[in-house]
């Protein structure tokens, strides 16, 4: 009896550690509602609710946010989403990444990996923490990221 009931308490904080990690890996990932919920009917076949997925499901999503970027235990308290993004030059940072993953650019779009090309260019942990002349040398870097590409601006200048 006593086996069964250790059993029991250890798979209930697993549980509940899964749990936790899934809702971390949400936040930090800056996942809207709507896109969290599709995401775990993709991974776990129709369910939309973390607390309805046995062991294997909760595994597999978790897998999945670590493919989006997440990474348990890292050493930041939030996602470069929680960042200051009303400074207009943190916008337009977010979205020259954006249109290099649209463009196909990038092995890797996740939220790391910008974190990662930004303390790699600035020396810099946080975008909140760029200078306005570092935000600039980071857009300017952006830029011409995309035209050695080839990418070419339309006539609207998108």
């Amino acid at each position: 009896m006593k086996n069964a009931a250790n059993n029991q308490r250890e798979e209930g904080g697993r549980r509940r550690s899964e749990l936790a990690k899934i809702h971390l890996a949400k936040k930090r990932l800056a996942l809207d509602e709507e896109t969290y919920r599709a995401t775990i009917a993709r991974v776990c076949g129709g369910k939309t609710s973390a607390g309805d997925l046995d062991e294997d499901e909760r595994g597999k999503l978790l897998d999945e946010f670590k493919r989006f970027g997440f990474i348990e235990g890292g050493s930041y308290t939030t996602s470069i989403a929680d960042f200051d993004d009303r400074e207009p030059q943190a916008r337009l940072i977010r979205c020259l990444w954006a249109d290099l993953k649209t463009i196909g650019a990038l092995r890797d779009s996740s939220e790391q990996a910008l974190a990662d090309f930004i303390r790699r260019a600035t020396k810099v942990d946080s975008i909140r923490w760029l200078t306005e002349q570092q935000a600039n040398v980071m857009i300017e870097s952006l830029k011409q990221w995309k035209r050695r590409i080839g990418y070419r601006q339309n006539s609207t200048g998108r």
